[in-house]
């Protein structure tokens, strides 16, 4: 086995990840160790932390999710673009570990040398199907899961909603567990199938479907091993075909699904699907007891505005009859008030009258005629007065009242 990497050529072979695991997973020493190698892949900046003169960086093969580490230069890292193919010649560097019950790991990482050159990207034929998907999916209007659940709370009926899941899964759990106290909101009907089984699942979507009974579709799931059968086209293309509108509740929060692009809407996980779901029952409920609240107290007010009015009109009322009464009252004043002027000046008529004949009576005559007049007189006068002061208190009074 050669131990010294300059003394190898180049070699005209371009290995990939992938085929390089199988290598070094199946033989315990390979020709390909220490050898100047050809590896071509996508590059994946890993962003990590600067080791001295290098970083950790991966290779993701271009047909598959396999993944190779690599130490890579700084020099040659400043020359590499995320997400872009090369071909890098490098040699490998195999390390093992022996972990619990005596299991024997082997560790592969391509150590980067030089940079060959920069690949055009290479799309397979299932990836140029998966854009055709797309395409069609942007053709086709999107249904807004919130706004048909919105008009059946308006019109006073439970949304209907199908969730297809596993026959031996426990996320309906997550999903009713999330409603809460909210579950009875809805109506929902549980479809039990294979979830890994690609013919079933497109099978029942058409069915449900056809049924034209269900406000929405909802495919659920959790996470783990079997959750990429979702990157399935054919159940992309069904969904997509529907008049029903799908939602997604799939995996974990870092699970991306081809399925999850074309649906309606969705979800990272089932229980986000639970907690939405809860979220628009809450929100309505509240905005529904908001409307009740505000109905009762416009009644609350307008009953008050009316009570306010009536007491405004019988107030008016009491006071135009206070304004009657006191006009009453100062006519009668006048009437009065003018007999008492006629009098007095009747009374003053007399006096100079009187008057008058005593400027013709002798002295004594005179004298005694005006001490009889004058007492006369003096009582006529204080009887007016005294007649005029009690109208005039009179007339107070009955203002005043």
């Amino acid at each position: 086995m050669v131990t010294n990497i300059n003394d190898v050529s180049t070699a005209d072979i371009v290995y990939c990840p992938r085929s390089l695991a199988q290598i070094f997973s199946n033989f315990y020493i390979t020709p390909e160790e220490k050898k100047v190698l050809h590896v071509k892949g996508v590059y994946c900046d890993k962003k990590g932390q600067n080791f001295g003169d290098h970083y950790y960086d991966r290779l993701r093969d271009e047909f598959s999710e396999k993944q190779l580490n690599i130490k890579i230069p700084i020099a040659l890292k400043t020359k590499l673009r995320d997400g872009r193919p090369y071909i890098l010649e490098g040699y490998i560097d195999r390390t093992t570990e022996s972990r619990l019950y005596k299991e024997l790991n082997v560790y592969l990482t391509f150590v980067v040398t030089n940079l060959i050159s920069e690949e055009a990207p290479v799309v397979d034929a299932s990836e140029h199907e998966k854009i055709e998907v797309i395409r069609a999916r942007t053709k086709k209007s999107s249904q807004n899961i919130d706004t048909i659940i919105g008009k059946n709370f308006s019109g006073g009926r439970k949304p209907n909603i199908v969730l297809i899941k596993g026959r031996t899964a426990v996320i309906g759990e997550d999903i009713l567990g999330a409603l809460g106290e909210y579950r009875a909101a809805y109506t929902i009907t549980e479809k039990l199938i294979s979830m890994t089984n690609t013919d079933e699942i497109m099978n029942t979507l058409v069915e449900l479907d056809d049924a034209g009974s269900f406000d929405f579709i909802t495919l659920s799931r959790g996470g783990g091993q079997g959750v990429d059968v979702f990157e399935d086209i054919g159940i992309a293309k069904t969904i997509i075909a529907m008049q029903t509108p799908v939602v997604t509740a799939i995996g974990h929060a870092d699970d991306h699904t081809f399925v999850q692009l074309v649906a309606d809407m969705s979800f990272n996980t089932p229980a986000d699907f639970g907690n939405h779901l809860k979220l628009l029952a809450k929100d309505f409920m509240q905005a529904e007891k908001d409307k009740i609240d505000f109905t009762q107290k416009e009644q609350q007010y307008m009953k008050r505005i009316g009570d306010l009015e009536s007491a405004n009109q019988e107030l008016q009322k009491a006071y135009a009859a206070r304004i009657s009464t006191a006009e009453k009252n100062n006519q009668e004043f006048q009437k009065t008030f003018a007999a008492r002027i006629g009098e007095a000046e009747r009374n003053n008529q007399e006096l100079q009258r009187l008057n008058d004949e005593l400027r013709q009576r002798p002295l004594q005559t005179v004298v005694q005629a005006s001490e009889d007049s004058i007492d006369k007189k003096s009582f006529i006068i204080g009887g007016l007065i005294a007649a005029i002061l009690a109208t005039v208190l009179i007339l107070l009074v009955r203002y005043i009242m």
